[in-house]
């Protein structure tokens, strides 16, 4: 089993690539997605989302800490989108909850 850290490295992964088929293969069927914009259940809720605004905005998004106990994996990242200007970033938090099988559970994304 790789682990939560590997889980989140690939969601970066897919959010970079705006990889909806990746992202899909991350997020368990009943899975959570809280966001600032609003709460999505259900792998479909969460792959639409990511499709009409994160990849809409062409996000790209740079860890800057990294933290793994056991089953959660919480890490600090910059964010950017060419739409937004080129000094506008976004700094955020995503708490994720990985399954034994590798899957994510719950993600919880934070901004400040």
């Amino acid at each position: 089993m790789p682990g939560a850290r590997d889980t989140a490295d690939r969601y970066f992964e897919a959010v970079n690539g705006a990889d909806l088929d990746l992202m899909r293969s991350l997020f368990s069927d009943d899975a959570k997605l809280v966001h600032p914009s609003g709460t999505y259940v259900g792998v479909d809720a969460i792959v639409d989302f990511y499709r009409e605004v994160i990849f809409a905005f062409q996000t790209s998004i740079e860890a800057t800490v990294t933290v793994q106990d056991g089953d959660f994996c919480v890490v600090e990242f910059e964010g950017r989108s060419p739409l937004g200007g080129e000094d506008q970033v976004a700094y955020a938090c995503d708490v994720f909850h990985v399954g034994g099988d590798d899957k994510i559970l719950s993600l919880h994304i934070y901004y400040r």
